[in-house]
């Protein structure tokens, strides 16, 4: 059975609620920017949850990374929208075309309609800075200038170093710049969030490693789980940057046999070495089951200081050859 990982995102869901509620009502388009692989899809899933609590606020999640085109992009927002204003509007985005006359009366009568409901709804966007730089600059151009509605606020969460390389290439000389200017000019407000510390993310490596090893009804002492825990640390803290590569480890950990192993420990530090130092793994050429704890930290240590990982026969040369010029020293 896969445990459930749940990190714990209580004060910054907290925090991300304040600040819509804060700035929906002069701001349309709100933007959180936290790294790649943060969990920020999941947060932002959480203070949904949280916003439909308020029966004056109405949320909506809407991921533009399931259609491949500005055209399919469009229709199916125009579509949300259509919703948000009224269940009886038969009329197909396809029949009118942007900044026409009949568009601009149509997008009148949405406005009008979603006053009445007098609510405030927000739409998420998830994974826009997923999408090619094309659609991007698409979609955010149409929620800015066509698509913006009165008790409409959106909701965007990318991370802010990929969202400006990737417009960067689409506008080309200078592009990073000019996609800084330009993303200025199109979101209302941004906040920088931080989900989780590295040491955050070792403690809940840590917590729910004894839950995958209660879960499995394996026997590990107080004592190893404390030796795990420092060891861990030492090797791999660094290396532990985002929640989604803490949960790639937890997984791998989850999924793999480990009552037949004779040391659990062992496993659970080796496993550590191929996610975190894939490369390390890959180049310590002795026999998987004799892969432990020192022969991973002298492969790190090698790593680190040349940037290769030297053979099992090349160290053993080296202290051979060492010893020999101690003894001819001494001699």
């Amino acid at each position: 059975m896969v445990c459930n990982y749940n990190f714990e995102v209580s004060a910054k869901k907290l925090e991300i609620l304040n600040l819509i509620l804060k700035s929906y009502r002069n701001n349309k388009i709100v933007a959180f920017q936290c790294e790649s692989g943060s969990g920020k899809s999941n947060l932002i899933k959480e203070v949904i949850k949280e916003l439909k609590i308020y029966n004056k606020y109405e949320c909506i999640y809407f991921n533009p990374l399931i259609e491949n085109s500005s055209r399919k992009i469009s229709m199916s927002l125009f579509d949300t929208i259509k919703k948000i204003a009224t269940s009886q509007m038969s009329i197909k985005y396809d029949d009118y075309i942007l900044n026409t006359k009949d568009f601009l009366n149509l997008k009148q009568f949405i406005n009008d309609e979603i006053n009445k409901k007098q609510k405030q709804y927000f739409i998420f966007i998830d994974e826009i800075d997923s999408l090619e730089n094309k659609l991007i600059k698409y979609l955010l151009n149409l929620i800015k200038y066509n698509f913006n509605f009165d008790n409409i606020t959106y909701i965007l969460n990318y991370d802010e170093e990929v969202m400006q390389s990737i417009l960067g290439k689409y506008f080309g000389k200078r592009g990073e710049y000019v996609s800084y200017i330009y993303l200025n000019k199109i979101i209302d407000i941004s906040f920088n969030i931080k989900i989780a510390s590295k040491s955050e993310l070792v403690d809940y490596i840590e917590k729910e490693i004894k839950n995958i090893i209660e879960e499995k009804k394996l026997v590990l002492s107080e004592k190893e789980l404390n030796k795990f825990k420092n060891i861990f640390k030492e090797l791999y803290k660094e290396k532990i940057k985002t929640l989604r590569i803490a949960n790639q480890y937890l997984y791998t950990i989850d999924m793999i046999d480990l009552r037949n192993k004779k040391n659990i420990l062992n496993e659970l530090i080796k496993e550590g070495v191929k996610i975190f130092y894939s490369k390390v793994y890959r180049n310590i050429d002795i026999k998987d089951d004799l892969i432990d704890e020192h022969s991973i930290r002298i492969a790190i240590e090698e790593f680190k200081n040349e940037g290769k990982v030297s053979s099992i026969e090349d160290r053993a040369l080296l202290i051979e050859k060492t010893i020999e010029s101690l003894l001819c020293e001494r001699e």
